[in-house]
């Protein structure tokens, strides 16, 4: 027993001076801010343009921090993005610096530099990224380093761009919530590289009376589709068509759908039974229609009689059409 106790102590001895040597482990995590978030703008002429990001550092420790730009462009319906690296975009969009450090609560405006000449025509997108530089590790502590990432979007007209889009979903035909729900879908119908990344503006109006609303949706980009989650509350009742008018393009789109939302949907306990019945009765009557009776039903009948009992004229004979004109001269 007091051998086990010996090896008991001596291990926990060797794992303290172990991690006593090893010195602590630290981890660091730094963060960035910059403002804009994206940038647009539409460039006629071949001047270089001159733009500003600014990059602040939340933390409380000095940062450093590498710039780099990149192309990106969409890659699904969500809109999820794909940064890649593009020659002509890095010699078009640079950086004044390469390099910065920002101190403790400091920021900086870094400005960047825009050239037409060396950009390709229509639609450009690229990404104006800031990365921290991990801090180097000292001998005695060990670090677990982070890098963080952030970036502002460049949407770019250089020259004329074409705009042009389709409404190529709507809302279903049947409407029985609290309002009008549904998912709008929208193409974008141009075609790089004068088609260009825009947001659509859609003026939506549920009903012939019913106020516009304005609609701002995602970007877009040339040849994708992206769906726009719509939703107008409200109490509607009736089939009419939800007009979709798109600003940018001008297109106008009507869907037409059957709606009871809101407090008209009580209603339908009552409605549905009663027009079942008026449907079926309709149904019977079609199937089962009523023999109408004469007024004078006896004196019809005689004269039917007499009519089914009547000498047919081609076999009357001379002796009874005789009798007959004297009859009349009586």
């Amino acid at each position: 027993m007091k051998s086990l106790r010996r090896i008991s102590c001596i291990l926990v001895l060797a794992t303290a001076i172990l991690l006593a040597s090893a010195g602590s482990a630290a981890a660091s995590a730094p963060a960035l801010k910059v403002a804009p978030l994206m940038y647009r703008q539409t460039i006629q002429d071949n001047t270089p343009k001159i733009g500003y990001v600014d990059v602040s550092n939340p933390t409380d420790g000095p940062l450093t921090i590498n710039t780099q730009v990149q192309a990106f462009r969409q890659i699904n319906l969500s809109g999820n993005l794909e940064y890649y690296d593009d020659p002509a975009i890095a010699k078009g969009i640079k950086f004044g610096l390469m390099q910065f450090t920002l101190g403790p609560r400091e920021a900086y405006r870094v400005a960047f530099t825009v050239d037409p000449r060396e950009l390709p025509k229509g639609g450009v997108y690229a990404a104006l990224f800031f990365q921290t530089v991990p801090p180097p590790q000292n001998g005695g502590v060990s670090f677990i380093a982070e890098s963080a990432k952030v970036g502002s979007l460049l949407v770019i007209t250089n020259g004329n761009g074409e705009r042009s889009g389709t409404i190529t979903g709507a809302p279903g035909p049947f409407q029985f919530g609290s309002g009008i729900t549904g998912t709008l879908a929208y193409r974008n119908d141009g075609q790089p590289p004068m088609g260009v990344a825009y947001n659509p503006q859609l003026s939506i109006k549920a009903g012939p009376f019913g106020e516009p609303a304005e609609y701002n949706g995602p970007l877009i980009f040339p040849g994708n589709t992206r769906s726009m989650d719509y939703q107008r509350p409200g109490d509607y009742f009736g089939i009419f068509p939800l007009v979709v008018e798109d600003r940018v393009t001008g297109k106008t789109s009507y869907h037409w759908m059957l709606v009871v939302t809101g407090n008209w949907r009580p209603a339908l306990a009552f409605l549905v039974p009663l027009l079942a019945f008026l449907f079926w009765r309709h149904r019977h009557r079609l199937r089962h229609p009523r023999r109408r009776r004469g007024k004078r039903g006896s004196s019809q009948t005689a004269a039917s009689h007499e009519v089914t009992h009547a000498i047919p004229i081609t076999h009357i004979t001379k002796k009874q059409l005789k009798i007959h004109v004297e009859d009349k001269g009586e």
